[in-house]
């Protein structure tokens, strides 16, 4: 037997001792009446009669007096329930049976007013959100006009809710899904003004029909509708009446949104094609027609003729996000041969000239170095560019050296160099393998370098790999030096080196010899930027050790304690020139303490030829102080240049506190630069490179933007955007500790199985987060899937020929991070009036409308994620934008021809500088449970077959009979204008022997090749044995696999799963057609 739910809704918690606690966190509460037996009472009105007279907007409203709480807690001691009066506290209350519809709204909230965690739910999928109120607001109540219970209620003065007690409904306690009352107080929730609450209504009556009055709507306590309830899969399965006039009036504001004529044809017919996406159309026999849509549009409108229902006002029309500069490709490669040629054929000699002129004392000034950007679209050939200029250049004369992520692209861009006729060596570092002994690394010797490093040395080399003992008049070196990759890589002299980024920040190896220009490709930034800061509690500087002599050791105390009386003079936050200069710091003071920290560091005194453990002690003995000493070095080194300027504030340093001991602290975030025995005429290739203001903090040049190329795309394509998906980290669910959103998962895993069947044998790519890549990857995916993360794609050459992409969702850095790099960068931090917080915000970028750019000239609107702070912006368009521009461009779609046909689908509201062919919405797209039959190459109709040859799919007959209904209704609709049958699939009617009615089946280029192939795959699946087989149209699939042609564009209205199974196949011959009028 199920014990009984607390009466007071809390475990082991009673009414009183629920309210004492919320009055410690701030809230006000009143006792609420519990509901009988017989739920006559409705189990939510408040216990005492002027229980209004605390439901006021009043900032400085004393909370009741222990004694008052207590005094009511006896006085009504039936009354377990407790509500929170409105009025300084608002709910807004989303009375709505539909759970994907109350998503919506909720993230409608979100948008309006930001994310609030307090969430309760009484009886799901209903949900109160508890936000504060700016500005005293009225109450007010929105019945929906869609034939049910359904509303939106905004609690505010004059009106209360219950925050704990049992439901009457449910018989079971109020439940909060984040903090509660008894966790947290009110400040924790955003404020919101009445604007704010009407343009949120405004974004619930495009999906939910809304009535305007405001006034007060009865409650049903859950009788006299029937409610909307969904499947597993998510299909309206009961309450379809009114999910169809909340789907006819979402496609009434849609029409009128985009000023489209508002027909009873045009309306029906948006509104039945959503219906159909959405909702299971036959249930238990009683089948819904597009009858039905249309009586549920033509009352909509005459609701509107008569103004009882008033729809948005056509938008106005925003251009795409991004123009379309491209160029024809041949255009495109002249353009980057012509740069590259510019840069090493031109600048880069004049600048090497003029120095040798300085330096030979023919000029007074010496001359500076540029940065030169080359943002070029991936696929164009910008490295084969630079590689051709730069082997004329070093035949020339010139000294060159490239610079690339990675070692293994460094080999890479060695073998292009190779076939220009240059000899060019990659520098490795220590931990790589050498090329010349593949099973060793470069450094024979590891476990000394690493205890150089745990002793905080300040040169490895110097160290453990070749030191003047001058005592011996002798050179000591390694053991393995005469052996050592790393060592013997010294010796070479080839015609151009290739290092790493990383290098960059390191001194200019004497190996290396001169450089004359430098070639970076692709990106370099972030490596300027520390991943975490340098945190030093202040009492650790305070107690840090002094040089020897009372004098020095005088000095380093007064210094030191000026930096600690400015620190604990400040609030946390960045640290100020104000406070330094009252402290009394100069400039010239923090320089002279970094000298002197400097003299504090220790020689471990490790040699080469040191015996493992003696190393090892001696590494441990200096390890700490040495790191403090280096941190201090740096520290100061910032402080000095800090003072030396006139910014107000610190975008590097800042005061905070340890989150564990709770002790103040100082961040340091130091910019790392491009060493400056690197600086030479620099030429940056990157397809993503942002703005010289971000480029040139790091490489430590004034940096120029040459080009930005972009090229058409091969004819051969088909580029679709998918919006309104819950892809984001948040709504997967893969943010705290949720386990995911299974249904989401599903859907995308049935998109990526039916792309992949159709085009079989060529392979799909998919690119996504890297944890929705390790979902996905468990679930199981089909052979010819390759999968990819963002971020992770450098280098791969494994999606250039792929059949299609899907791209899902987008990498979403935190803003705080954005905004402590843009410090960084910049040294000055990010105050803008987007990053005000107010008491209990949780701050997002703001939201701002863009669009995306659509073929026929058009755009479709979406708003998209925008930082005010123009760095800030850059920063995270990198990892946003950036990250998906890059792995799009896996697919080299500039130069694909008819045989290499691709489709691209991006599942994502992000606007893109790319041309897309048409954008559909989530809803319109996702797949039912039928999907999961093209793993098998065969798509079956009838709901016997299903059951029998996919028991794990169609565990029930209902089960099955959906599916067939799925399938049916497709097959029904015309199909011929949906899927050219002839490209890839097959329709073919299959008579069982006996009494069996002939059933159509749906052949996939992935199932059985011909009739006997299928015949045999049937009776292996129980459905044999087999009378006959009739093909009914033919697929190529049947004959040769092909992804060679496209059948005819899908209407637009269409969004069931036709929309899917023809969308991969119909690729190629559109655009064949297409290339052959043109």
């Amino acid at each position: 037997m199920t014990p009984a739910s607390p009466r007071s809704g809390v475990d082991r918690l009673t009414a009183l001792d629920v309210r004492l606690q919320m009055r410690a966190n701030g809230w006000p509460s009143i006792p609420i009446t519990p509901h009988d037996e017989d739920h006559k009472s409705a189990g939510k009105r408040p216990a005492i009669r002027d229980w209004q007279r605390h439901a006021v907007y009043d900032e400085k409203a004393p909370l009741p007096l222990l004694r008052e709480v207590e005094s009511v807690a006896r006085r009504y001691p039936d009354a377990q329930g407790t509500g929170i009066p409105c009025g300084s506290v608002i709910g807004i209350d989303i009375d709505v049976s539909d759970p994907a519809l109350v998503g919506e709204i909720e993230a409608m909230a979100v948008s309006a007013f930001g994310p609030t965690p307090f969430v309760r739910e009484g009886r799901a999928p209903r949900r109160l959100l508890v936000y504060r109120a700016e500005e005293a607001m009225p109450k007010s109540a929105h019945k929906a006009l869609n034939g049910g219970s359904d509303g939106i209620d905004i609690q505010a003065v004059g009106s209360q809710f219950v925050a704990f007690g049992i439901h009457q409904v449910t018989r079971r306690p109020y439940r909060w899904l984040g903090e509660s009352p008894l966790t947290a107080s009110p400040e924790a929730a955003p404020e919101i003004t009445a604007e704010k609450v009407t343009a949120f209504l405004s974004l619930v009556n495009g999906v939910l029909p809304l009535s305007a009055s405001g006034s007060g709507r009865k409650r049903t306590g859950g009788g006299g509708f029937v409610e909307v309830v969904r499947d597993a899969e998510g299909f309206v399965i009961d309450g379809r009446e009114q999910h169809m006039t909340n789907v006819v009036w979402r496609a009434a504001c849609r029409l009128s949104e985009r000023g489209e004529p508002l027909t009873l044809e045009t309306l029906t017919d948006a509104a039945w094609a959503n219906f159909q996406a959405t909702a299971r159309t036959i249930v238990e026999g009683r089948e819904w027609t597009k009858a039905e849509a249309e009586a549920k549009a033509r009352a909509t409108l005459d609701r509107v003729k008569r103004g009882l229902a008033k729809l948005p006002a056509k938008r106005e029309a925003v251009a795409p996000t991004y123009p379309d500069d491209a160029r024809a490709l041949t255009d495109a490669e002249a353009a980057v041969r012509a740069g590259a040629d510019e840069f090493f054929e031109r600048y880069a000699p004049e600048y090497r000239n003029a120095l040798a002129i300085f330096n030979g004392g023919g000029a007074l000034l010496q001359p500076m170095p540029r940065g030169k950007i080359f943002r070029i679209e991936a696929g164009v050939g910008k490295t084969d560019a630079a590689v051709v200029a730069a082997a004329r250049a070093i035949r020339a004369g010139l000294s060159v050296v490239f610079a690339v992520p990675r070692v293994d692209l460094g080999d890479e861009l060695a073998t292009r160099l190779a076939r220009q006729g240059i000899i060019a060596h990659v520098w490795r570092g220590r931990e790589r393998p050498d090329p010349e002994a593949p099973k060793t690394r470069m450094c024979l010797n590891p476990s000394a370098v690493d205890d150089a490093r745990e002793a905080g040395a300040w040169s490895i080399a110097a160290t453990v790999c070749e030191q003047q003992d001058t005592k011996a008049r002798r050179i000591v070196r390694c053991p393995h030096f005469e052996t050592c990759g790393y060592m013997r890589q010294r010796e070479a002299a080839p015609q151009a080196w290739i290092v790493t980024h990383a290098m960059l920040f390191l001194p200019l190896p004497a190996a290396i010899g001169r450089v004359d220009a430098l070639a970076i490709d692709e990106a370099f930034v972030s490596g300027g930027i520390a991943q975490k800061p340098v945190s030093r509690a202040l009492d650790e500087i305070e107690g840090a050790g002094v040089l020897a002599g009372s004098e020095n050791a005088s000095k380093m105390k007064a210094w030191r304690e000026a930096l600690i009386r400015a620190a604990r003079a400040s609030e946390d936050g960045p640290l100020s020139h104000a406070a330094l200069a009252a402290a009394g710091l100069t400039a010239d003071d923090a320089a002279s303490a970094r000298g002197f920290e400097q003299a504090r560091y220790a020689d471990p005194g490790i040699t080469p030829l040191m015996e493992p453990r003696e190393r090892k002690r001696r590494a441990a003995e200096t390890g700490a102080s040495n790191k403090l000493a280096r941190d201090l070095i740096a520290l100061w080194d910032e402080i000095a240049a800090f003072l030396d300027g006139e910014t107000p504030k610190s975008g590097r340093m800042r005061l905070a506190r340890d989150p564990e001991s709770g002790a103040r602290i100082i961040e340091l975030r130091p910019l790392t630069t491009v060493h400056a025995s690197w600086r030479a005429p620099t030429l940056i290739l990157d397809a993503t490179a942002p703005p010289p203001s971000v480029i040139e903090p790091v490489l430590g040049l004034e940096v120029d933007e040459i080009a930005s190329i972009a090229a058409e795309w091969s004819p051969h394509r088909f580029v679709r955007q998918i919006v309104g998906a819950p892809v984001s980290s948040t709504k997967l669910g893969l943010t705290g500790k949720g386990e995911g959103n299974a249904r989401t998962f599903d859907d995308l895993r049935r998109l990526i199985v039916l792309r992949a069947a159709l085009a079989y044998p060529r392979d799909i790519a998919i690119v996504a987060q890297a944890t929705v890549e390790e979902r996905l990857a468990g679930m199981g995916l089909p052979a010819n899937v390759v999968m990819g993360h963002f971020n992770g794609l450098s280098g791969r050459n494994d999606m250039e020929a792929v059949a299609g992409m899907i791209v899902i969702g987008q990498a979403m850095p935190p803003i705080f991070s954005m905004e402590a790099d843009a410090g960084t960068l910049t040294g000055v931090p990010v105050e803008v009036a987007d990053t005000v917080l107010k008491p209990g915000e949780r701050r997002w970028y703001p939201r701002v409308p863009g669009a995306i750019r659509l073929r026929d000239g058009s755009s479709h609107p979406v708003d998209h994620y925008r930082h005010s702070d123009p760095t800030v912006e850059a920063l995270r368009w990198q990892i946003c934008e950036g990250q998906l521009i890059q792995a799009i461009g896996r697919l080299r779609p500039l130069r694909r021809g008819p045989d290499e046909s691709f489709f691209l689908d991006i599942v994502s509201n992000v606007p893109l500088p790319i041309t897309v062919d048409r954008v559909e919405e989530w809803s319109a797209v996702r797949l039912g449970a039928w999907a999961d039959m093209a793993a098998e190459g065969v798509v079956l109709t009838a709901a016997s077959d299903i059951q029998a040859a996919f028991p794990d799919l169609a565990a029930s007959a209902k089960a099955a009979q959906n599916m067939s209904e799925a399938v049916r209704l497709t097959l029904r609709s015309n199909i011929d204008s949906y899927i050219d049958l002839g490209v890839s699939v097959s329709l073919v009617e299959v008579k069982r022997a006996g009494r069996y009615a002939p059933t159509e089946i749906v052949a996939l280029p992935n199932g059985p090749r011909g009739p006997n192939s299928l015949k045999r795959w049937l009776s292996e699946r129980g459905l044999g044995p087999i009378e006959r087989i009739t093909v009914k149209r033919a697929g190529k699939a049947w004959a040769r696999p092909s992804f060679a042609r496209v059948g005819r564009l899908i209407d637009e209205r269409t969004h069931d799963w036709a929309c899917m199974l023809a969308t991969a196949s119909e690729c190629a011959s559109k655009f064949d057609r297409s290339a052959r009028n043109a």
